[in-house]
């Protein structure tokens, strides 16, 4: 009996003085936000993670489908005999007849957002706390490259659905997970905003390294100036 009430006490002192800390683990095999952005090789990687996104906005289906074949560039042979759905979306979007049901469509919208909510990260990330591992220039490379893509990103959307949600922070719950779409005019102010900021920040570096610089957010910001027919501040 007494070994029965004793072993009774150590459980329940066992399990009270178990703390939510024992049950909190870190997964240590896996990348989070308390294990990762501590070192500029980390750094480096998101940077390299931002630029890869562009892979599938500006060299997926999507990009071809949605802009060579809707123009004169390409046409499409009409194949009876192979009538599957990737070929009907294909068809569809050629001739602006594409709807809800696109593939395509999908494609575009989340290869954008997927690279500005990474972009979003690793600029919430370098201005939060000091970061001693990283040079003045580091930081401001860095952000300049960020902006540069997100702008990229906001430009290319804004083009093909006009007014689009606004994300220029990391999105940590439901409720800022669905913003209203922004005017054409906001998208363009924060594309321009984020391109003369990249401009301030970005040096020209030499030979190049296949990275944005100075010279292409300048060129970038003139080209939105264009497509915003204000060609003066283009022409500067």
């Amino acid at each position: 009996m007494k070994t029965r009430f004793l072993l009774m006490v150590i459980s329940i002192l066992l399990v009270t003085s178990c703390s939510d800390d024992f049950l909190s683990l870190t997964p240590q095999s896996s990348i989070t936000n308390t294990n990762f952005f501590t070192n500029k090789d980390q750094f480096d990687q998101a940077m390299i993670g931002a630029y890869a996104s562009l892979r599938v906005v500006f060299g997926g289906r999507a990009s071809w489908v949605m802009g060579e074949m809707r123009s004169d560039n390409t046409f499409y042979a009409f194949n009876g005999g192979n009538r599957g759905p990737q070929y009907l979306d294909m068809e569809f979007t050629d001739n602006f007849l594409d709807d809800g049901s696109s593939a395509i469509i999908p494609e575009k919208w989340i290869g954008c957002y997927v690279g500005i909510s990474r972009c979003n990260k690793i600029i919430a990330e370098l201005s939060s706390g000091q970061k001693d591992y990283l040079s003045q220039d580091d930081l401001d490379s860095m952000i300049g490259q960020s902006k540069f893509i997100r702008a990229l990103l906001y430009f290319n959307l804004v083009r093909y659905f006009g007014g689009v949600p606004l994300y220029i922070a990391p999105v940590f719950n439901v409720e800022n997970s669905y913003q209203p779409r922004a005017s054409v005019d906001d998208v363009y102010t924060l594309i321009i905003d984020d391109l003369n900021d990249a401009i301030q920040k970005l040096g020209s570096p030499f030979p190049q390294v296949g990275r944005a610089s100075k010279g292409s957010a300048r060129m970038l910001l003139a080209d939105v100036y264009l497509t915003r027919h204000d060609y003066k501040s283009a022409e500067s």
